[in-house]
C-alpha cells in the first residue's frame, strides 16, 4: 500500500527556529500517553478532554506535544504522513483527530 509523504511548507524561519527545540515525544504503547498527559504539559477543554499537537513520520511513528506546538518541531524537521490535533477523553480514548496544520497541510 503506497502512502503520501507530506514536506514541510511553512515558512524557513520557523523551521530553523522549531527545529532547534525539543521534537514531540514518541507514543508507542497507551502507558506512554498515560504518562505523557500526566506531566500536565497540554490543554484541557472544560469537558476535561485534553488536546494535542500530532506528528505521524514516515516510518508510522506517532509524536505528540502541547497543543500549538509546531508540527515541524513535533517531527523533529522530518517529513510525516500526517500532522494535526487529536482530542483524548478521560478514558485514554482518541475521540477526535484533525488535520490542522499550516507547517504540512496535510489532506
Amino acid at each position: 500500500m503506497s502512502h503520501r509523504e507530506y514536506q514541510y511548507v511553512g515558512p524557513a524561519k520557523i523551521h530553523k527556529i522549531a527545529c532547534s527545540q525539543s521534537c514531540g515525544t514518541r507514543i508507542n504503547t497507551v502507558s506512554d500517553l498515560i504518562t505523557w498527559l500526566s506531566l500536565g504539559l497540554t490543554e484541557r477543554t472544560a469537558d476535561s478532554n485534553w488536546i494535542a499537537t500530532f506528528t505521524i513520520s514516515v516510518e508510522r511513528i506517532l509524536n505528540i506535544a502541547p497543543r500549538r506546538s509546531e508540527h515541524i518541531a513535533c517531527s523533529a524537521g522530518n517529513p510525516v504522513l500526517s500532522a494535526g490535533e487529536m482530542t483524548i477523553d478521560g478514558q485514554y480514548r482518541i475521540t477526535e483527530i484533525s488535520n490542522q496544520s499550516t507547517g504540512f497541510c496535510p489532506e
